[in-house]
């Protein structure tokens, strides 16, 4: 066979241009018109390039033809336009230079903030309030708050006798008249409820008078309790009026005392004559005066009548004991049956000869003894308890706490509180009289000035005007400034500042003009409510024109100065990406949503930030060398659905003539048509916000009924495009940014990718190394799907993953395993390496066991560089030949493990079409258990190849696991060569394709630092692992 190679210099084409600014929209870059960086421009295969910082770009290798090149502008700021053609048509010629410039107008708004710094004056204000003084007196009783008399109900009530002592008088069982109490009541306000109470002399109730609204002018009392039975006579009582007012108010009258007189209704002495001698029996005399007794006894129906008998010494004391009972009862059964009186009145006591009245010497004597006495019951009250007051020690609260009293019943204190509203005022005295009132405290706040206020010269603001001092400096006696205060205070109050009233809106908000001087301002506000009552504050204002250090006060900062171009309001944006330009000071720094900017010695910015899509915010700050900030702020939004689309269609009909030998010049008759043609489309872009499209298609120069035949026939070689730099002399004084972004060797791509989902048609390379023994590599041209969940475990890793893969294979897969010798040059056993198809790892082998330590993957371009078509690599920097170990001492004279270069890749090979396809599913269980399988299937030169593989893993923390692999092959996973000398010699070591095996390995890896809470300490490790002869994946070889 025979392949054509087109010449990189002679056969292929270069495409370059700019991206510029075009001010005056003429379509040409004239003086002041900058080029534009980070501007997308497109080639119709899936190629594009980011212009540099000068809005330069450049297409290498470029294949000749007709060949179309679009700007995108959905890269640039919001509002931009093209004033030159936004797709360009190019007619690209073998080894000649093709040009596009795009000129680019903006549609945007600029915004721009900064100021300097503007002088003034500084006022510092102390707001004092005054305490609020209370003063008063318990027996007058008076309280004066803030000098003003406080209101206090007094209530009173008293016994309404006319003799100098109060007593009350109980005859015959009840009172000689109802006893009447006269009420006073010196308080205006109406009354809400009241208990007029009648106590003994412990304080516990008698009898009780409830009423609510006004109290009566008297109230009567029948002498009874409030069990209705008589008060006992003898005793001392007392008596309290509580009145109750409807704003919280409170009156105890003074305890009064009074006593109960009881007389007797009856008393008689039945005399020895009385009776016959010797005998209870009753004499005619003493029937009629007993007779006359019952007579007064009908008067008084509920006094009791003690009847009593006695007799003289003669006989013996029994007998006379016996007399004394015979004679009481014979005046009681008389009283009793002769003259109706109730039994029940009636109390029989003797007392033989016990209680004599007399001597028994002498005759007369013993007539005075020999008696019946016939009475009621006899108390007294004495005149020392009748004129004994109540008496206690007067109190005073005040919001609930005590103040002291002195001995003549006066108190003062101060009320500190600025919050206190109201006064709760409770004034007891020495006899027991207690009144309760609250009186309300106006409020009064000081609502503007509030602590330092700067007050730059020349303003008007909020009613406040700051003049601007004259020659050097101020008159201490001129006015500097008028300030308008501003307070609070309850609607209905009146406000005075200075003695001069001050109007009180319906919210109790007030406002009043202070002229102020340069120096100490002293301003006074008093507030007084309704009632009078009062609320003083001092307000101390001082002014100044210098700050401590002497210099003048600065009342405006400066805002550093800032200028940039935004998307205008309300237009929605396509592209997440925002590119920004602007101006501030030199040395200022710049900031976009946090992140600092670039700014150039002159000022000059420019930057391109990602956006959210939907609704977000742009954050710009200019921030000056003593850290003062200005800020602008835009309302941002990205549409959720956004497309970048090109396409071209071209083609071409003609007709050939020709004359003699036409078989010779290709042709079958004299006259013939011909056609050619080409499509191609590149298409990027946001569906719904979510899922992002990569698609392009390329028919190649086909005749017209060709053009969408065999869409998977091999346009080209590559894999993944990687140009060396040594053939196409990309030398063209840009900085652009070229992605290859539609890598197929097919006529057809497409990727879709989401945070959950990728699917690609096209090249890729494939990487299923989630594991050690079921692992596999390779780069394929075919389909390829990936998902991962968003849900993740705590320990970050996704609940679910999937990947499967497809492929047509075209060539033939090499592994190449080099023993690193200490250089970074190193040749490979194959050339013509199919580009990009490379995947370059270095591996670390245990050098007793051959076994796997660890495995470096290397990136192009960073780590080495790859000569295609010469089959050699070059390293960035050399690679050592051993690895170091941790041992102190070793008999090896290159002590430490081996280092191996395994690099797997494709390359040519004729008429060769085979099929791989495979995949790999991890499922968690939970947080702490995963399980997983591995299948592959891979057609390759040296015969059919086949993995699979389970694997298991449980995790007890971050960094403690244990994983168990098991896995089984057939056959060969490469064609393999292996080299001691840097790749100047090989010899293959592919085993035999009927090989077969299995493997399995525990593993565990443990931190008990993360059991007692101090992680990443000391890590323990370790593995076992077992390799059958005939097991091969990804490269184990060595390690049989």
């Amino acid at each position: 066979s025979v392949t054509v190679t087109l010449d990189p210099l002679f056969d292929l084409g270069t495409i370059f241009g700019k991206v510029f600014e075009d001010k005056d929209e003429d379509g040409w870059q004239d003086p002041g018109e900058p080029g534009i960086g980070g501007a997308m421009v497109a080639l119709d295969d899936g190629t594009y390039v980011i212009t540099d910082e000068h809005g330069r770009y450049h297409f290498p290798a470029v294949r000749p033809g007709q060949r179309l090149v679009k700007i995108n502008l959905q890269t640039l700021a919001p509002g931009a336009v093209t004033t030159t053609d936004e797709a360009r048509v190019l007619h690209v010629t073998n080894g000649i230079l093709a040009k596009a410039n795009f000129g680019v107008g903006y549609r945007q708004e600029t915004e721009k903030i900064g100021k300097p710094a503007g002088f003034g004056l500084s006022m510092g204000s102390v707001e004092n309030v005054e305490p609020i003084e209370v003063v008063g007196s318990t027996e007058m009783p008076a309280v004066l708050v803030n000098g003003q008399f406080a209101s206090l109900s007094n209530s009173d009530i008293r016994l309404g006798v006319k003799n100098l002592e109060d007593v009350v008088k109980i005859k015959g069982g009840k009172l000689e008249k109802f006893v009447e109490f006269q009420v006073r009541n010196s308080d205006p306000r109406e009354e809400k409820r009241w208990i007029f109470t009648i106590m003994n002399a412990e304080g516990s109730p008698i009898r009780t008078w409830k009423g609510e609204g006004p109290l009566p002018p008297t109230v009567q009392w029948d002498g009874a309790t409030e069990e209705g039975q008589l008060v006992k006579g003898g005793q001392i009582c007392q008596y309290q009026l509580q009145v109750w007012f409807p704003d919280g108010g409170y009156s105890a009258s003074p305890r009064r005392l009074f006593g109960v007189n009881h007389t007797d209704a009856v008393s008689l002495t039945l005399a020895g004559g009385a009776f016959v001698t010797g005998s209870a029996t009753l004499s005619p005399e003493a029937k009629k005066i007993l007779k006359k007794t019952a007579d007064i006894l009908r008067e008084y129906p509920e006094e009791k009548i003690v009847i009593e008998g006695h007799t003289d010494s003669v006989g013996t004391d029994q007998y006379n004991f016996d007399l004394s009972r015979r004679r009481a009862q014979s005046a009681a059964v008389y009283l009793a049956k002769g003259e109706g009186i109730k039994s029940d009145r009636l109390v029989i006591k003797f007392s033989g000869e016990s209680r004599p009245l007399a001597s028994n010497e002498s005759p007369d004597g013993r007539e005075l003894n020999r008696r019946v006495e016939i009475k009621g019951t006899i108390d007294q009250v004495t005149e020392a308890k009748i004129l004994d007051q109540y008496r206690t020690s007067p109190t005073v609260r005040i919001n609930e706490k005590p103040l002291k009293v002195d001995e003549y019943g006066r108190f003062t204190t101060q009320i500190e509180e600025n919050g206190v509203d109201k006064l709760k005022i409770e004034v007891s005295d020495s006899r027991g009289r207690t009144l309760k009132t609250v009186i309300p405290v106006p409020s009064l706040e000081i609502l503007r000035p509030n602590g330092e206020v700067l007050l730059p010269y020349g303003t008007e603001e909020d009613g406040s005007r700051v003049l601007i001092p004259s020659g050097g400096g101020w008159d201490p006696a001129a006015v500097a400034a008028v300030y308008r205060i501003e307070g609070r205070t309850d609607p209905e109050n009146r406000v005075e500042m200075d003695g001069k009233p001050l109007v009180v809106a319906s919210n109790g908000t007030f406002a009043g003009d202070l002229d102020l001087k340069v120096g100490k301002n002293v301003c006074g506000l008093v507030a007084r409510n309704p009632a009078g009552n009062l609320r003083v504050v001092n307000l101390l204002v001082k002014v100044t024109d210098k700050d401590e250090e002497g210099k003048l006060v600065i009342a405006t900062e400066p805002i550093p100065n800032l200028t940039v171009n935004l998307p205008p309001k309300g237009v929605k944006l396509v592209n997440p990406e925002l590119a920004l330009e602007g101006r501030t000071d030199p040395g200022n720094r710049v900031q976009i949503n946090g992140k600092p900017v670039a700014v150039r010695p002159d000022g000059r910015f420019a930057a391109t930030i990602p956006l959210p899509r939907g609704k977000s915010t742009v954050r710009l700050e200019a921030i000056d060398p003593e850290g003062r900030v200005g800020a602008i702020e835009r309302d941002v939004e990205v549409k959720r659905t956004h497309l970048f689309l090109m396409g071209l269609v071209d083609g071409k009909v003609g007709m050939m003539q020709g004359k003699g030998y036409l078989k010779g010049a290709g042709m079958d008759e004299s006259s013939e048509f011909y056609t050619e043609g080409r499509v191609a489309y590149y298409l990027k872009g946001y569906i719904a916000g979510k899922y992002l499209i990569t698609s392009a298609f390329d028919t190649g120069t086909e005749e017209f009924d060709q053009l969408f035949q065999d869409l998977d026939e091999r346009e080209n070689e590559r894999l993944l495009t990687n140009l060396d730099p040594d053939k196409f002399y990309p030398v063209y004084g840009d900085s652009s940014t070229i992605v290859y972004d539609s890598e197929s060797q097919g006529k057809f791509y497409l990727a879709v990718d989401s945070d959950e989902f990728h699917l690609l048609v096209g090249n890729y390379p494939v990487q299923l190394t989630d594991t050690e023994l079921a692992a596999y590599r390779r780069t394929l041209f075919g389909g390829q799907a990936l998902y991962q969940s968003v849900s993740r475990t705590k320990y970050g890793q996704p609940d679910t993953v999937v990947a499967v893969f497809g492929a047509e294979v075209r060539q033939a897969h090499i592994r190449d395993q080099l023993r690193a010798t200490g250089g970074s040059l190193y040749f490979l056993s194959h050339k013509e390496v199919i580009e990009g198809s490379e995947q370059v790892t270095l591996e670390v082998r245990d050098k007793d066991t051959g076994l796997n330590v660890a495995r470096l993957p290397q990136q192009q371009n960073v780590d080495y560089t790859i000569k295609y078509d010469e089959g050699r690599i070059l390293f960035n920097r050399p690679i050592s030949s051993v690895s170091a170990n941790g041992k102190l001492i070793d008999q090896a004279l290159l002590s430490g493990d081996p280092v191996f270069i395994q690099v797997d890749y494709e390359t040519r090979v004729d008429a060769f079409e085979k099929t791989a396809y495979g995949g790999r599913v991890k499922r968690q269980i939970g947080d702490h258990v995963g399980i997983g399988g591995t299948y592959v299937n891979d057609e390759l030169a040296s015969g059919e190849y086949e993995l699979t593989g389970a694997d298991a893993e449980v995790r007890f923390g971050k960094n403690s696991r244990i994983l168990g692999e098991y896995a089984e092959s057939s056959g060969t996973d490469s064609q393999t060569f292996l080299s001691e000398d840097g790749g100047l010699t090989y010899t293959e070591g592919t085993p035999d394709s009927f090989l077969k095996g299995s493997a399995w390995k525990l593993a565990a890896e443990l931190d008990p630092g993360e059991w007692f809470g101090a992680p990443d300490r000391i890590r323990i490790g370790g593995y076992i692992k077992r390799l059958d002869p005939g097991f091969l994946s990804s490269g184990n070889f060595l390690e049989k």
